[in-house]
């Protein structure tokens, strides 16, 4: 919807919108989309259109005009909306818990600029962003899951958005291709991060100062985010709770934590006592070698590393120290880890079952393991 589209609902005194029968001026709601075939109607319900805009869902529309709208945003259908190209006004229908937009009450930003849900709000959607998501409250919401997942060419402003009561961000950015803006937000309540960056291939911002202490899934968080490459070393004591970390850089072909390729001069030294799944989590990092922990005890409880390190070609870290008194899975570990060459002969291997190809074309790795106590599931 254009501006002057906009202007023509909002001044036309033959326009009027209603819902259960009471009329809502242009300030309360969300607009949606100009396709020209949307008949007048508003219905009650709460889901948003099809792509095909077959009546499902809560529109007002003006006559012989092309405005569309909706309130209390709510896309529990999980609809793709790739006919979505901009969204300049976002409103709620409700000002602290009282309906807004009684006839002659009505103003423009009276209602809170919310949505209902955050949870694939703007999945798949076809534009860069807009005014309304730019300026959107997100301070009443709790969980963002899969925003923007697929929304391949978005990239609005989300600076000013207050993200103190947010628990779960999974999938937010998820193939959100061309997403590169800075995220100064406050993630001191989230506990769920996994595959939030996964095919966002240009995204690469500052995220130092993010509060990380209450995450316990960072699952694929990084996963082919290929331009990512930026200093995490602030996380080192803020990862007390992080429980998984598999995939989490897979395929995330820069990242060296803010170095130049195969440069080893910038250690993470995260410390993660709580940590159980490490599997995959530099697969095809191809730049990547830096020390990861401060010391061996992060690793106490980990019991799968298959194909950690696989494909990772820059890596030759000392990781000798590690604890693997839990390691069941080492499948792949090194596989095609062409540099890979450190002392490791001291790791306790006796309740791996899975160890296999786990030095497969490891060119390099030429070190003593004849110390290795493998139990017979391992061998067999």
């Amino acid at each position: 919807v254009t501006e002057s589209e906009w202007a023509l609902a909002s001044t036309d005194p033959e326009w009027v919108c209603r819902i259960d029968g009471d009329p809502y001026e242009y300030a309360d709601f969300h607009i949606l989309t100009t396709i020209d075939s949307q008949p007048d109607v508003c219905a009650t319900q709460d889901t948003l259109p099809t792509d095909e805009n077959n009546g499902q869902g809560v529109f007002c529309a003006q006559k012989d005009s092309t405005v569309r709208a909706i309130y209390d945003w709510n896309n529990a259908a999980s609809y793709k909306l790739t006919w979505l190209s901009s969204v300049e006004q976002i409103g709620s229908r409700l000002e602290d818990g009282v309906v807004c937009g009684a006839a002659g009450r009505t103003t423009a930003g009276r209602c809170a600029n919310q949505l209902k849900s955050g949870v694939k709000a703007f999945r798949e959607m076809k534009g860069i962003g807009g005014s309304g998501i730019r300026a959107l409250d997100v301070s009443n919401l709790t969980d963002m899951a899969y925003m923007f997942q697929g929304a391949k060419s978005f990239n609005e402003d989300l600076t000013q958005w207050t993200t103190g009561n947010v628990k779960n961000m999974p999938y937010v950015f998820q193939n959100a291709q061309a997403f590169n803006q800075p995220l100064p937000w406050d993630t001191s309540k989230v506990e769920v991060m996994s595959y939030m960056f996964d095919k966002a291939y240009k995204f690469d911002q500052p995220l130092s100062d993010w509060e990380t202490t209450s995450v316990r899934l960072m699952r694929g968080m990084f996963q082919s985010a290929e331009d990512f490459n930026q200093d995490l070393s602030a996380w080192a004591n803020k990862l007390t709770q992080l429980q998984n970390m598999e995939n989490m850089f897979k395929n995330a072909s820069a990242f060296n934590n803010g170095s130049a390729p195969g440069a080893s001069d910038q250690p993470l030294n995260w410390t993660a006592p709580n940590l159980g799944l490490m599997n995959y989590a530099f697969a095809y990092a191809t730049s990547f070698n830096q020390q990861i922990f401060a010391d061996g005890a992060s690793t106490t409880n980990v019991t799968n590393m298959s194909g950690m390190f696989k494909g990772a070609t820059a890596f030759n870290q000392h990781i000798g120290g590690w604890n693997t008194q839990s390691l069941d899975k080492a499948a792949s570990m090194f596989e095609d880890a062409t540099a890979f060459n450190k002392d490791i002969g001291n790791w306790s291997m006796g309740v791996v079952t899975n160890m296999n190809a786990m030095f497969k074309n490891a060119e390099a790795f030429n070190q003593d393991l004849s110390g290795w106590v493998l139990g017979k599931r391992a061998i067999d």
